[in-house]
């Protein structure tokens, strides 16, 4: 996760897929599990202030991925996807 002050770098290598969104944000930006618990760790999107747009873009690698499993590391540890949000 990245609140950046300008827009991000256009480098998109190593990304499998990315979205880009604009909003109009009536209140803050949080981050959210698909079970709608919100993530603390993470800052509100707008960086604490009042903004008329906000371009979120959203990347994502690892999706097709399959795991080889040792006996080593639980399934459960092992990360399929990575992402990347940025402000």
């Amino acid at each position: 996760m990245r609140v950046l002050e300008s827009g991000p770098a256009a480098d998109l290598a190593g990304w499998e897929a990315v979205e880009q969104a604009t909003i109009t944000p009536q209140a803050e930006v949080q981050i959210y599990t698909d079970q709608l618990a919100d993530q603390d760790q993470f800052p509100d999107l707008t960086g604490g202030r009042r903004t008329e747009y906000l371009a979120i873009r959203v990347s994502a690698r690892g999706r097709d991925a399959k795991i080889t499993r040792s006996n080593a590391v639980h399934p459960r540890r092992v990360p399929l996807e990575h992402h990347l949000i940025e402000a």
